[in-house]
C-alpha cells in the first residue's frame, strides 16, 4: 500500500488557496437548456433525456451515499472528516434535487405526450 503526503510546500500552497476569494460558481446544465426548448421538439425525444439524466444521478446519489456511510464507520485521526462529510452532503442535496426535478419533468412530458396522443 501506498501512502501518500502533501509537502510542507504543497501544505503553505494550500494554504495561500484557502484565503483567496471564492472565483463565481459557474454550472451548465445542458438538459436544462433541451427542456427550455423542448415545446418545438417531440415530447418523447425529451423524456429520454430526462430518464437518462435521472437514471445518472440515482447513479450518483448511490455512490455517494455509499461514501457518507463508509466515511462515518472508519477512524478521523486528521480531524477532518465533518468537513469531507459537509461536501459529500451537498453532493447529496443536489443529486436529490436533481431527482426531485426528473420526476417532475417526466410527469409534465407523460402528461403532454398523452395530451397529444388524445387528440
Amino acid at each position: 500500500k501506498t501512502v501518500y503526503a502533501i509537502t510542507d510546500q504543497g501544505r503553505n500552497e494550500l494554504k495561500t488557496w484557502l484565503h483567496l476569494p471564492v472565483e463565481t460558481e459557474s454550472l451548465r446544465l445542458e438538459i436544462l437548456l433541451k427542456m427550455y426548448f423542448a415545446s418545438i421538439g417531440d415530447p418523447a425525444l425529451m423524456r429520454g433525456h430526462v430518464e437518462t439524466f435521472l437514471a445518472a444521478h440515482q447513479k450518483d446519489l448511490m455512490i455517494l451515499s455509499m461514501f457518507k456511510k463508509e466515511l462515518e464507520t472508519i477512524e478521523d485521526p486528521y480531524q477532518n472528516h465533518q468537513y469531507i462529510l459537509s461536501v459529500i452532503d451537498f453532493g447529496i442535496k443536489t443529486n436529490e434535487a436533481y431527482l426531485n426535478w426528473s420526476q417532475e419533468a417526466l410527469h409534465m412530458l407523460r402528461s403532454k405526450e398523452n395530451r397529444d396522443e388524445a387528440k
